[in-house]
């Protein structure tokens, strides 16, 4: 039988890349995968006592020949004991204005981490142009979580499915003992 030290390389390259693409939140004990690696990793900020992640992916051309940065977001707080996600959702939302066009859930697929409340929504920047945006918030562990995936609506239908694949992969990760 002939070896085939090229395919063993695809698939062990295959193997190794999507390692690389697990990222880790230990302040919220949640991992996540970036989509691919047309995403940057970590940046991570202590903005007052909020933790900020931010993932940029590289620029997507749309329709009027503009680079556009997807952007990705985890916001990280200490909560109140006992403060449940719904409860957490709405005092959010009720800070940072956008128009949901649907309720994301568990029981759709739309993401797979338990406990969590999510919307699909939409929103205005101050150029006039319209993001959408997925928004999935989370208490965990006494810290109150918020994922965003945000882009322009004129490269929605290209990067939509790679948010959506990210929301799904998130997930509890294992407290260290």
């Amino acid at each position: 039988m002939k070896f085939n030290g090229c395919l063993l390389f695809l698939f062990l390259g295959n193997w190794v890349n999507t390692g690389s693409l697990t990222r880790k939140l230990p302040e919220a004990h949640l991992q996540f995968t970036l989509p691919s690696e047309e995403w940057d990793k970590d940046n991570r900020q202590l903005v007052g006592d909020v933790i900020l992640y931010t993932y940029k992916r590289k620029p997507i051309t749309d329709s009027l020949n503009r680079g556009i940065v997807a952007n990705i977001s985890v916001l990280i707080e200490g909560v109140e004991p006992g403060l449940k996600s719904a409860d957490y959702a709405k005092s959010r939302r009720d800070q940072v204005k956008y128009k949901i066009q649907r309720k994301l859930t568990d029981r759709k697929k739309d993401f797979i981490l338990g406990s969590a409340a999510g919307f699909e929504g939409s929103y205005k920047d101050q150029a006039g142009n319209t993001h959408h945006i997925l928004v999935l918030y989370s208490v965990l562990e006494k810290k109150g979580v918020q994922f965003i995936c945000d882009a322009t609506e004129s490269i929605w239908p290209q990067i939509s499915p790679e948010f959506r694949k990210t929301l799904r992969s998130l997930v509890k990760s294992p407290l260290k003992p």
